[in-house]
């Protein structure tokens, strides 16, 4: 949550993780991306919307919600979000939000929404997490299985 308060702090340790990134022998500073998992997601969903230079950004059942307007033209980073249709952590509402946000800034987006899919739908210890902190969590194995199959399709074409 001190994050959210904070989405500067954040930002500023986005960006110092960035830097390191940037300057390891592997990586090619030319070709970055940001994929995030719930939290992560939203994460690197706020940088975008930050104008963070990225070549993409994915978030796996992410926050879409923000505060942060985003400006028709500005954001080059093309976007993949994979979310449950069942999530009530990320509403109906919050999802289409998104999307009319994606649409008016003319977003290079991809939203896949999955019908049956709940929260944390990608981890296959949500059911147990679920029970134990009783939050609406599930594992939702095909959409995991596609979901992942879509990111690697998404990575691939953006790093061509």
């Amino acid at each position: 949550m001190e994050v959210l308060n904070n989405i500067e702090a954040g930002r500023a340790r986005f960006m110092a993780a960035k830097t390191v990134l940037e300057t390891h022998s592997s990586v090619n500073k030319d070709k970055l991306a940001a994929v995030g998992y719930c939290f992560g997601g939203g994460t690197a969903l706020a940088m975008m919307r930050m104008g963070v230079e990225l070549d993409g950004v994915a978030s796996f059942h992410g926050s879409l919600g923000t505060d942060i307007s985003v400006e028709k033209g500005t954001i080059a980073t093309r976007v993949a979000v994979f979310t449950g249709g069942k999530d009530p952590m990320i509403p109906a509402k919050q999802v289409k939000a998104f999307e009319a946000e994606m649409k008016e800034a003319e977003i290079d987006y991809q939203l896949v929404v999955y019908p049956e899919a709940k929260h944390s739908f990608t981890n296959p210890d949500a059911d147990k997490f679920g029970k134990k902190f009783k939050m609406p969590l599930a594992y939702d194995e095909n959409a995991d299985k596609d979901s992942w199959q879509k990111l690697q399709v998404f990575l691939k074409d953006i790093f061509k």
